[in-house]
């Protein structure tokens, strides 16, 4: 199904910013695609998919508030089930398997909505000058 050019540059805009672009950069690729969508042109089929045209900028270090929340749930996810492990394999403290399975699904969970709440984020375009 071809994406309509706002989608595909919402798309871009997410790929381009977790590959951590600079603002300006991130700018002015939008616009580029936004003056290809302006001319009629498909720009799926001008520029490829929104992943392969996000790889053909280099990674940057501007950190993103979408990429931040989704690493922040991610890395306290696994520190929490990091210290469900070492409680019950270092400790030795006994832990019952249905409270250790409702963590581990809690834990993917958690995941998971961060994942989605920070794609969401960080979905939005940039303004364009």
């Amino acid at each position: 199904m071809a994406q309509t050019g706002t989608e595909f540059m919402r798309d871009a805009a997410l790929h381009l910013k977790w590959r951590r672009v600079s603002h300006d950069t991130l700018r002015r690729a939008i616009q580029v695609l936004a003056e290809a969508d302006n001319q009629g042109d498909s720009l799926e089929d001008r520029f490829g998919s929104p992943t392969t045209y996000a790889e053909t900028f280099d990674r940057g270090r501007t950190l993103y508030p979408g990429y931040l929340l989704a690493s922040a749930i991610a890395f306290l996810s696994v520190m929490l089930l990091g210290a469900t492990a070492f409680n019950g394999l270092v400790l030795r403290h006994t832990q019952e398997f249905p409270n250790v399975a409702y963590l581990v699904g809690l834990c993917i969970l958690a995941a998971a909505l961060g994942f989605m709440a920070g794609s969401a984020l960080d979905r939005h375009l940039p303004r364009t000058r």
